[in-house]
């Protein structure tokens, strides 16, 4: 009975190897002969739309930059659970694309974790990280993982890295001194959709409940007393099942679409900032424990219908000054000679 038992589960094995061989070489079948192509690696498939508006911004400035390069995108859950099998598809002159975000550093240790087994696993290619904060706390754990972190970095032949805060470009600057680094803003700020403007109506709150958060639940109490009066409702950038890519875009415009019937966004979280920047919607903001708020603000500052704020006690002036305004017209101008300045193919 052991060696039956056996033998079925190595058979079980083996078709299951041989199932995620088929999946991964389905995603690669588009490489034309030996050509190189850019592949988008360990992308997320979460319910995080922000992470997904990165995602979906970076897919549209690299077929702006490179039309004639094709572009493979392999989900996260493919990554980590075959990433041995992800790497024999994998050529020496690929280009490795490491998704934007808030993951370097102490913050959000798995994700830093998979950069890092990402930049170790592909240290042969050239490998670009799109824009993201980088945050380290004083403890030794975050000591040790500068350490860690310094020898995997050190091992890439062909590393870039971008930060899109000034505070995180220093940081990232001085412990990682040798690695080519970018300081240019959230990849989502690129982004211009068409959304239909529709008629404005009550007040928004997006504010986060977790590690990031920075607004107690007393200056959360005092933001609803403000508006008590006012038609109040929650947004949200986190839907509560997958998305992918076959899916990001819909889901995107869904959440886009619902921001833009709002009178005014009040929030903490970046995403939720940068899509009333690009629905043209006013927004009121806090920052979150890395920073990363107010270090995207300092990019859209002269923006007039998006400001931020210290304190509870300075919502009403800033709700004045957004009264105040006859339209909210604005056009952010994404300083793309930044990333054009980005070698974006293989040396090899």
């Amino acid at each position: 009975m052991m060696i039956k038992e056996r033998l079925t589960m190595w058979i079980i094995r083996i078709l299951r190897s041989l199932k995620w061989h088929f999946k991964i070489w389905s995603l690669f079948r588009v490489r034309k002969d030996q050509e190189n192509v850019i592949i988008m690696l360990a992308t997320p498939t979460h319910g995080n739309l922000g992470d997904q508006a990165i995602v979906y911004a970076e897919h549209q400035f690299l077929a702006k930059k490179i039309p004639n390069k094709k572009i493979i995108e392999i989900p996260n859950n493919y990554y980590v659970s075959y990433r041995h099998i992800v790497k024999k598809f994998v050529h020496n002159d690929d280009v490795i694309i490491i998704d934007g975000g808030g993951n370097l550093g102490t913050l959000w240790k798995h994700e830093d974790d998979k950069i890092t087994s990402i930049i170790e696993t592909f240290s042969e290619n050239k490998i670009i990280v799109f824009p993201q904060t980088c945050f380290y706390d004083g403890t030794k754990e975050g000591q040790l993982r500068k350490e860690k972190n310094r020898i995997a970095y050190q091992k890439a032949s062909d590393l870039t890295v971008m930060l899109r805060d000034r505070a995180s470009f220093d940081l990232f600057q001085s412990i990682f001194p040798f690695v080519n680094v970018v300081f240019v803003p959230d990849i989502v700020l690129s982004l211009s959709p068409a959304v239909q403007q529709k008629k404005r109506d009550g007040i928004m709150m997006c504010f986060r409940q977790d590690k990031e958060k920075n607004v107690s639940e007393i200056s959360l109490q005092k933001i609803k007393d403000i508006f008590k009066e006012k038609k109040c409702r929650e947004f949200t950038t986190i839907v509560n099942h997958d998305v992918g890519y076959n899916t990001r875009i819909s889901e995107l415009e869904e959440k886009w679409s619902e921001l833009a019937g709002a009178e005014l966004l009040i929030c903490d979280r970046l995403h939720a900032m940068v899509f009333a920047l690009i629905t043209k919607t006013p927004c009121i903001c806090f920052d979150n424990v890395s920073k990363k708020v107010s270090g995207t603000y300092e990019w859209i500052k002269d923006v007039p219908y998006i400001c931020i704020v210290n304190t509870v006690d300075e919502i009403e002036d800033a709700i004045e000054k957004l009264v105040d305004m006859n339209n909210y017209e604005w056009n952010f101008q994404y300083p793309l000679e930044k990333l054009y300045g980005v070698e974006w193919d293989s040396k090899q």
